[in-house]
C-alpha cells in the first residue's frame, strides 16, 4: 500500500510541476488552460472544488455565489469557468487589506447547476429567486486571419467562452471607423489620408469581433486577408505600468500601429474607482504613455452614466483629459446618432445618423442563421443646429438596458413583469460594498417610464408587459 501511495503521490507531483502549480504561493495560483478546455462536467467539478474551499453564498436568497482570493489569475480563472458553464459574472473587485489584496467575484449559475458540493454550502444556494435565461444565439467558425474562440456546443474541440458581455452600438461604430482607416476609404464623407494600421483590444465581448469583421467584409465585398487590422483578445490592466509595457512590446513586435482601440475602458481598469481622479488619472496617464511611446492614437470606448445627457460615466475630468470625444446616442424614436462633443483644434458639434443592419453569415448545425450587424448611414429624424442638444430627448441608461433585455425574450409578445425585472436586475452590476441595492427600483421605474411613452416599445397591463415592434 505504501509503495502504491508513493507512486500516486509522485504522479500528482509530476503533474503539478508540468502545469506550473508546484511550489507556488497563494497569490500565484491559477486555473491551467487544460482544465479550462475540459468537458462541461469536469469544469463544473473543478468549480465546485474551488468554491468548497474558498467560496461562499453572497446573499440571503441563495442566488449569488462569491469567490475571493489573493490571486487575481485564479479569480479570473473562476470567472472563465463560470462563463463557460453559462453563468453570469459581475466585474472582479479588488480590496486592499493589511497583507495581500483580495480579489472578489460574484456570480450566478443557471438553474439546476450548484457551484458547491459541500452540503452546508449547497443547501444555502439556489433556494429560489430569479432564474437565468441564457440562449445560444449562434456558433461562428473562425477564420485563419481572425484568431478567436467559439462557444462549446457539442463541439469536438471543446473550446469555451472566455468573455461574454452584451454588445453595444459603440463597438460597431468603432469597428466601422477602423475598417475605413485600414482600407483608406472615406468615413462619413471625411477623407482618410492614407491606409492606416489599427489594433483592436477586445477586452469586452471578444467572442463577437470575428463575426463583426466578417459581416463588414461581406457587406462591402472585400477580403479580410491583407487588411492591417489586428485584434488582441485580452484585457490588459491599464492601472498597471507593467501591463502597458507588455502591450507596447507587442505593438512594437507587430511593426507599430496608427490607432489603438480599447474596448472598453472599464474592462482595462479592474478594481479602479471610476469616480476617483487619482485612479482615472493613472489609467489615462498610462493610456497617454502608450500612445506617446508607440506613436499611435488611443481610442477608449466608454459607457454613458445613469443620465445619458451628462455624457460618459465616472470622473468628470475624463472629457477634459481627452483630445476628442464622440458620443453615440440612441434616440427615443429608435434612430442612432454620432455627435462630436469635443475636437481639440478642430470643429466640434458635427452629427451623423446611422443604423445597424443585420447581416447573415451562414447557418449553424441546426440550420439557424448566424448573424452579426454592420453600420449604415441613416437620416436623423429630427435635424437640428450643430451643438443644440436641448431638442433631443434621450432615454436613460436603465431604460436602454431594459430595451436590450426585451430582445432576449425572442419572439415573445408578452412577459410577466417580475420575470422582466428579475432578468434586467440579474444582468446589472451589483452595488459597491456598503451601498444599498436599488437596482430593482430603478428597473421598475424604467419600465413604467417606457410604458408612458407615446407609441412606445411596451405597455403595462396589470402584471403583464406587452411588447411592440
Amino acid at each position: 500500500m505504501s509503495t502504491s501511495w508513493r507512486e500516486a503521490a509522485d504522479h500528482v507531483w509530476t503533474a503539478l510541476r508540468l502545469l506550473g502549480l508546484a511550489g507556488g504561493k497563494s497569490c500565484d495560483k491559477f486555473v491551467p488552460t487544460e482544465y479550462l478546455k475540459a468537458t462541461p462536467s469536469a469544469r463544473l467539478a473543478l468549480l465546485q472544488g474551488i468554491m468548497d474551499t474558498d467560496g461562499y453564498v453572497a446573499d440571503g436568497a441563495g442566488r449569488t455565489a462569491a469567490f475571493s482570493s489573493s490571486s487575481r489569475a485564479l479569480t479570473e480563472g473562476v470567472a472563465e469557468l463560470v462563463k463557460s458553464l453559462g453563468g453570469l459574472c459581475n466585474p472582479i473587485r479588488m480590496k486592499q487589506t493589511q497583507g495581500l489584496p483580495a480579489y472578489t467575484l460574484n456570480f450566478r449559475l443557471c438553474e439546476g447547476a450548484v457551484p458547491f458540493r459541500l452540503r452546508r454550502k449547497a443547501e444555502r444556494c439556489n433556494r429560489g429567486g430569479a432564474k437565468l435565461y441564457l440562449t445560444v444565439v449562434s456558433v461562428k467558425r473562425t477564420g485563419r486571419s481572425v484568431p478567436m474562440q467559439c462557444i462549446s456546443v457539442d463541439a469536438n474541440d471543446s473550446l469555451y467562452v472566455t468573455t461574454g458581455y452584451t454588445l453595444t452600438h459603440n463597438t460597431f461604430v468603432a469597428l466601422d471607423m477602423a475598417m475605413a482607416l485600414v482600407r483608406g476609404t472615406p468615413w462619413r464623407e471625411r477623407r482618410v489620408p492614407a491606409k492606416a494600421r489599427v489594433l483592436y483590444i477586445a477586452a469586452e465581448g471578444s467572442g463577437g469581433v470575428g463575426g463583426r469583421i466578417k459581416a463588414y467584409c461581406r457587406q462591402n465585398q472585400i477580403a479580410a486577408d491583407g487588411l492591417d487590422l489586428s485584434v488582441m483578445y485580452a484585457a490588459p490592466n491599464f492601472m498597471n505600468r507593467e501591463d502597458i509595457t507588455e502591450v507596447l512590446a507587442a505593438v512594437t513586435a507587430a511593426g507599430g500601429f496608427d490607432l489603438i482601440i480599447v474596448d472598453t475602458f472599464a474592462q482595462v481598469t479592474p478594481g479602479a474607482n471610476e469616480n476617483a481622479a487619482e485612479d482615472m488619472g493613472t489609467a489615462l496617464g498610462n493610456s497617454r504613455a502608450l500612445g506617446e511611446a508607440s506613436g499611435a492614437m488611443i481610442l477608449l470606448i466608454h459607457h454613458a452614466g445613469k443620465d445619458a445627457s451628462k455624457g460618459s460615466r465616472g470622473w468628470s475630468g475624463l472629457k477634459a483629459a481627452a483630445d476628442v470625444q464622440i458620443e453615440v446616442i440612441r434616440h427615443e424614436d429608435g434612430t442612432r446618432e454620432l455627435h462630436v462633443e469635443k475636437l481639440k483644434d478642430g470643429e466640434d458639434g458635427l452629427r451623423w445618423g446611422f443604423k445597424l443592419e443585420i447581416v447573415e453569415l451562414g447557418v449553424d448545425t441546426d440550420g439557424d442563421p448566424i448573424t452579426s450587424c454592420i453600420v449604415l448611414d441613416a437620416e436623423l429624424s429630427k435635424p437640428q443646429e450643430a451643438g443644440d442638444r436641448k431638442g433631443v430627448k434621450r432615454r436613460g441608461r436603465v431604460e436602454n438596458h431594459v430595451l436590450d433585455i426585451m430582445a432576449m425574450f425572442g419572439a415573445a409578445d408578452t412577459v410577466k413583469m417580475p420575470d422582466l425585472v428579475a432578468r434586467a436586475v440579474d444582468t446589472m452590476p451589483e452595488p459597491e460594498d456598503g451601498k444599498r441595492d436599488t437596482r430593482r427600483q430603478h428597473v421598475v421605474r424604467a419600465i413604467q417610464q417606457l410604458s408612458k411613452e407615446k407609441d412606445g416599445p411596451l405597455r403595462l397591463e396589470g402584471n403583464v408587459v406587452v411588447f411592440y415592434e
